[in-house]
């Protein structure tokens, strides 16, 4: 057996309660009669709210998910801009994490700018504004809220900074529900943390551009949607640092719809920036390199509950992997030259995490068994086979705080590695020195992805003669704790 300590099967984890799903979206709106809840620095800012800002929480309650609810308990209007000019909201990050501040100058998120009647022409875009700063904020509110639930996060690993938020903050159920989350996705190493491997993977792989930091965005305003997105960002501002990162994905899919709307009576006008989305919509059916960052991110963000499922779904368009239920399925060349199915692996599908004999590394490590063929066309021979993925975790010591598998993993980088095994055609048995491993969502329920071989040896072949790298097959996989 390759794993010899820990097995860890994924049905064994934590699943989410439905009724921890169920989260009340009611956002206290907070007065001066209730500066006491704001921090100290901004209380004789906070701005007495009119009408149409009375209304605004409400409006924008419906663009938010249950963990959204969950972390955000309040809103403010502050006559200021925060820390930062040209930002419309912001949350503490030493305090006060659930409280969403809101800029309330004149010509920002004021009462005037809100109103249809005293602000005809651009009202609509107000409103649209402010929905997509109360959806970005919550998104950092949130991000606080699971982090204080991580029990291994380990802030050298982080890049732009790092910080635990006290967890007294929000209420028990909010607590309760961040909890099931962390297991469900084995996030105790921290949300953003595994955000940020995920992104440092495909930057190493070539599918996605580094950060710019603090301000500076990696990708400069005005380029184009498909040239963004390749580079693993929905919008300039989220290329910057990942915390912006995260809360651009979210805003941005979950407001896209209110482009071309009417809100409070008042059209919004305004081009819509969801670019990550237009880029998806636009790519087709198959995920390529230009694509895998963007997506895997954003499945990432649905799985933990950020974004919807509906807003995932609508935000992607055709985009899919072809996973026919649990198993391997083997995409094979056909007489004319393209891939169509051919077979599934799915007896005694196994799924284990734990340290590989030998090597001493943290693997996940998939096996199935079925049935191959080999030889030339018209010729072929059938034989048992075992299939074998293993995905190269990293340091056993950091079983711990090690998520699922989640994003590009190089075939032949550290033990990461697919083998094929013919037993009665041992010719046919091949292993993989080249390709990748993308593995586009994880949690306690299924793990899914795909292989790209790029190039195999058969070592009981005459010579040692490689797979032909035309031949090679192309393999989706998903492995669910229901089978």
């Amino acid at each position: 057996m390759p794993c010899r300590t820990s097995r860890v099967w994924i049905g064994l984890l934590m699943t989410l309660a439905a009724s921890a799903m169920a989260q009340s979206c009611e956002l206290d709106l907070l007065t001066r009669a209730q500066a006491a809840a704001v921090p100290e620095q901004s209380r004789s800012l906070i701005v007495e709210p009119g009408r149409n800002q009375r209304q605004l929480p409400g409006v924008a309650s419906a663009f938010l998910t249950s963990l959204h609810c969950a972390a955000v308990e309040s809103i403010v209007f502050i006559n200021d801009a925060g820390e930062e000019s040209g930002r419309l909201g912001w949350v503490k990050t030493s305090s006060h994490n659930d409280l969403v501040n809101l800029d309330a100058r004149e010509h920002v998120l004021s009462e005037r700018s809100l109103d249809p009647e005293l602000n005809p022409a651009a009202a609509g875009n107000v409103w649209a504004a402010a929905i997509d700063a109360i959806v970005h904020e919550g998104t950092h509110a949130a991000v606080h809220l699971l982090e204080s639930q991580a029990e291994h996060i380990d802030c050298m690993l982080a890049m732009f900074g790092c910080g635990e938020a006290d967890p007294e903050q929000w209420s028990s159920a909010s607590q309760a529900l961040a909890e099931e989350l962390v297991a469900r996705l084995r996030l105790d190493g921290g949300f953003r943390q595994e955000w940020e491997r995920l992104h440092r993977a495909f930057v190493a792989a070539d599918m996605a551009r580094e950060y710019g930091g603090n301000l500076t965005p990696a990708v400069a305003p005005g380029t184009d949607a498909a040239t963004l997105t390749a580079a693993g960002f929905m919008s300039p501002y989220g290329s910057t640092t990942p915390g912006e990162d995260i809360a651009e994905w979210v805003a941005k899919v979950q407001t896209h719809e209110l482009a071309d709307s009417t809100i409070a009576g008042a059209a919004v006008t305004a081009e819509p920036e969801d670019y990550g989305c237009q880029a998806l919509r636009a790519a087709g059916e198959s995920i390529t390199n230009a694509t895998a960052a963007a997506y895997t991110k954003l499945a990432f963000l649905r799985d933990v509950g950020l974004v919807s499922q509906a807003a995932f779904r609508s935000c992607i368009g055709d985009l899919s992997i072809d996973v026919r239920g649990d198993g391997l399925h083997f995409f094979e060349v056909d007489g004319t030259g393209d891939r169509s199915f051919g077979k599934t692996f799915s007896n005694g599908l196994e799924l284990t995490m734990g340290t590989q004999t030998g090597s001493g590394r943290a693997v996940v490590l998939i096996e199935v068994t079925g049935v191959a063929s080999f030889g030339q066309p018209g010729a072929k021979e059938e034989s048992p086979a075992r299939a074998t993925l293993t995905i190269d975790m990293g340091d056993p010591d950091d079983i711990p705080a090690l998520s699922w598998p989640r994003g590009v993993y190089r075939i032949g980088e550290g033990v990461t590695g697919f083998r094929l095994t013919l037993d009665e055609a041992a010719a046919g048995t091949f292993v993989a020195t080249h390709g990748f491993v993308l593995v586009t969502s994880s949690t306690a329920e299924s793990i899914e992805g795909s292989i790209v071989l790029q190039r195999a040896d058969r070592p009981f072949a005459p010579m040692g003669v490689p797979y032909a790298a035309a031949d090679l097959p192309r393999i989706t996989f998903r492995v669910s704790s229901s089978r």
